[in-house]
């Protein structure tokens, strides 16, 4: 305590201007550590394509799907128009509670054919979801990060022809959006 008293009042000055240096060089120094930090470390899930490709999949290779039975099994590679609906998509899902998470639609499509509803092949598309579907597709159609995320996909399948008693090649566009996380 002594050898403060004989700094003198520009000594004692100094050596407190000095330390109030220190603590402000702390502090930002701390500061820019935590924005580093938050910065660098991104803790969110971006599980949207995992979801989508589990509801699609669930959608394609169910038993109660829009696949074609034969009778004896189902083939999940190749589906029956008559099984694309609404009815058969609820049952190929089959939540026990109303799902407000995830909406989709899926459209069938004949190789080389367009999808006009004056064609008599046409097949409409069908709803997961509708009122989420038509919600969200107007959010996710903005590029960059938004409150909806989407997942689109096409698989190549064959489409029976009942008809012609023949397999057609086409394929189905899977458009899932979900809320983002």
């Amino acid at each position: 305590m002594a050898s403060r008293l004989r700094l003198g009042r520009r000594g004692v000055a100094f050596e407190f201007t000095w330390w109030i240096i220190n603590l402000m060089v702390l502090v930002i120094v701390f500061v820019l550590a935590n924005a580093a930090i938050v910065w660098f470390a991104n803790i969110s899930l971006h599980d949207q394509p995992a979801k989508a490709a589990t509801l699609i999949n669930r959608i394609y290779f169910s038993p109660h799907g829009f696949t074609y039975d034969d009778g004896l099994s189902s083939h999940p590679g190749i589906v029956d128009p008559l099984y694309f609906t609404d009815r058969r998509l609820a049952q190929a899902i089959n939540f026990t509670h109303p799902n407000k998470i995830i909406a989709a639609k899926i459209t069938l499509h004949a190789a080389g054919s367009r999808a006009s509803p004056e064609r008599k092949d046409y097949v409409p598309p069908i709803y997961l979801n509708r009122r989420w579907y038509d919600r969200w597709d107007v959010l996710a159609g903005f590029s960059g990060k938004g409150s909806s995320a989407r997942v689109r996909e096409t698989r190549n399948i064959l489409i029976w022809d009942r008809y012609r008693q023949r397999l057609i090649p086409g394929y189905l566009k899977f458009d899932v959006l979900m809320p983002s996380s």
